[in-house]
């Protein structure tokens, strides 16, 4: 501030004055931003010796990209031709699997009688098979709950393609129970 005052009295505020102010400010400006990033990385556990990759020597923020923190945490598989196939599950894709053969529950003892849906998740493989499913809303019976994962372990569906890629896909999809 001492300069432009100085620059003021002496009627000298040209141009490289001008510039100079303007740029000091914008260095100003950037190592507050810089100072709050690295105070927020230190506040939420960064550690440089922890996240830093292999990968050309740089330091990549694998907690700053949990997608990728994913996929690189789960192993690369071959497929027959040698080709990589994408572990990682997708939401979307433009083919959509569609059922090929979901088996009926079977109604376990002592539940008999009790009518319900229940809503599956479950993870549909690259060959349609199931890979692992959940439970996604309930009806409250825990037989019925049992029932109904293992008749939708045994579900077979079309595979998901994304980009003309066979891929893993989350799919939802009910367990019925009714007479």
């Amino acid at each position: 501030m001492k300069i432009a005052t100085k620059a003021k009295r002496m009627g000298m505020m040209n141009k490289t004055v001008k510039v100079f102010l303007i740029l000091l400010i914008i260095s100003g400006i950037l190592n507050v931003i810089f100072l709050t990033y690295i105070f927020q990385l230190r506040k939420y556990g960064y550690n440089k010796e922890q996240h830093e990759s292999e990968i050309g020597g740089e330091d990549i923020d694998l907690m700053m990209n949990p997608l990728r923190r994913e996929k690189e945490a789960l192993e690369i598989v071959k497929g027959e031709d040698g080709s990589e196939i994408d572990t990682v599950p997708y939401v979307e894709v433009e083919v959509r699997p569609k059922p090929v053969s979901i088996p009926k529950a079977q109604w376990p003892k002592g539940a008999r009688g009790e009518f319900c849906n229940i809503v599956i998740k479950a993870l549909v493989d690259i060959d349609g098979s199931i890979i692992e499913a959940r439970i996604f809303k309930t009806c409250g019976s825990q037989k019925l709950e049992e029932a109904a994962l293992v008749a939708a372990k045994k579900a077979k569906f079309t595979p998901a393609q994304h980009r003309g890629k066979l891929v893993r896909v989350w799919l939802i999809f009910p367990i019925k129970f009714a007479l």
